[in-house]
């Protein structure tokens, strides 16, 4: 089976800002 996306992503930080850039720089992700 082939991976085509990632639905649905819930992290729970005391860092917001820190997380958003985690996710969206590190990662590549956007928020949705």
């Amino acid at each position: 089976m082939q991976l085509k996306g990632i639905h649905h992503l819930t992290a729970i930080t005391a860092d917001a800002s820190g997380n958003h850039a985690f996710y969206t720089r590190v990662l590549g992700m956007r928020l949705v």
